[in-house]
């Protein structure tokens, strides 16, 4: 069978990792291949809806037919796939509902018509006939409007045969990834120091001797952390320190985010204990679904939706810098969060919650206690401007 499998990411969604995966297998298998980083339309969902123009672009690049996969189908191999070649576009059909994970798409016109229609739907709000719901439709959802409403009876529709199993990343013990680490710090040397070996301890998955950290050091309480930095140094590949005097939590954390470049880097705090062994993969997985928004260890309000904080994260380049625009360093990190989060602007839709983020036993906050404990008291209960000494 002739096609030739086309695939895009963004700096939002996916990642050249995935890429250079899907590249490999299909180099093994003998297929052509065309993966191509696209400009990012400004947010994940608006990339990930860009697949109809990208079909067409593709289609009229290469002239043959081709076969689309998202890129968040990890494939152990390409998997043999199983077309009728004389139908205009095939689908996966998943429990009676097509999907667009992966097409087999013909040059042809009924199926630029087709295409076309779909890219026009984009980013409109949809009516379902059957409920009246109005839904921002997900790409699924607004290909199978598309075909409701498409009014080409010479479009031949079929499906897909493949033995294909969708499945999130989840790195072997020998397969440990590097990551940079980023840490808000104060002077508390015997709590960050508990901190950073709680973490080589019991986060599994990845390479701290392939790794680097960013300790972001707030030096108003004194200038010295020499035993966290002494064995930070032993541990990690690189360690740098970025010492201010802002005797302020929120522009502490402003500084540190500015500074994050990657696809995503580990955030914590200088005072979060890991108290439980778990794999690193538990925080990557929701990213390489939607790379768009922030694994966040939230805590569980009434109704069971996260609510965010600024605890152990992992973050993203995009979330990094909305999140950094919206910290004002008269109020608590924590509260610019949840107030942004409740009334959806900014950083709406960007929190996924995961299991660690439901379950508070893998964590253990010791700071406060802490700073308590050697004389300190906030000057306010709701702003972190500083600790004062009693």
């Amino acid at each position: 069978m002739n096609f030739i499998i086309v695939a895009y990411y963004s700096n939002l969604l996916y990642s050249e990792y995935l890429a250079s995966h899907l590249r490999y297998f299909a180099k093994q298998k003998g297929y052509m291949c065309d993966i191509v980083k696209i400009h990012s339309r400004g947010s994940f969902k608006k990339d990930k809806q860009y697949k109809p123009v990208f079909c067409r672009l593709m289609l009229e690049k290469h002239q043959i037919p081709i076969l689309y996969i998202d890129l968040d189908i990890f494939f152990d191999q390409v998997p043999d796939v199983s077309v009728n070649i004389y139908q205009d576009i095939c689908f996966l059909n998943i429990d009676g509902k097509i999907t667009t994970e992966i097409m087999y798409i013909q040059p042809s016109l009924d199926s630029f018509i087709f295409l076309e229609l779909w890219a026009s739907m984009l980013y409109k709000s949809i009516t379902s006939k059957k409920n009246g719901q109005i839904f921002d439709g997900s790409d699924d959802e607004y290909a199978r409007m598309a075909l409701s409403c498409n009014s080409n009876n010479n479009l031949n529709i079929g499906n897909i045969f493949c033995n294909y199993t969708k499945r999130n990343w989840n790195p072997s013990d020998n397969e440990e990834i590097s990551i940079s680490f980023f840490v808000t710090a104060i002077k508390r040397d015997e709590v960050f120091c508990k901190t950073l070996e709680s973490f080589v301890k019991n986060i599994n998955g990845i390479s701290f001797k392939n790794s680097v950290i960013n300790i972001f050091f707030d030096t108003a309480y004194g200038d010295r952390i020499d035993k966290s930095i002494s064995f930070a140094s032993e541990i990690f590949r690189e360690t740098y320190v970025i010492k201010n005097n802002f005797q302020n939590y929120s522009s502490n954390l402003k500084k540190c985010l500015e500074f994050v470049v990657d696809d995503f880097s580990f955030y914590f705090q200088d005072d979060y204990e890991v108290i439980k062994n778990f794999h690193v993969s538990d925080f990557i997985n929701p990213l390489l679904i939607n790379k768009n928004k922030i694994a966040t260890l939230g805590r569980v309000d009434y109704s069971g939706s996260i609510v965010a904080r600024t605890g152990p994260c992992l973050i993203t380049k995009s979330y990094a810098y909305k999140m950094m625009n919206l910290l004002n360093e008269k109020e608590n990190p924590n509260i610019s969060l949840h107030n942004n989060q409740e009334s959806g602007d900014v950083l709406d839709g960007y929190f996924s919650g995961f299991p660690l983020s439901k379950s508070p036993i893998y964590f253990k906050e010791n700071g406060t206690e802490y700073m308590l404990k050697n004389g300190y008291t906030r000057n306010s209960h709701s702003n972190f401007l500083y600790w004062e000494k009693s």
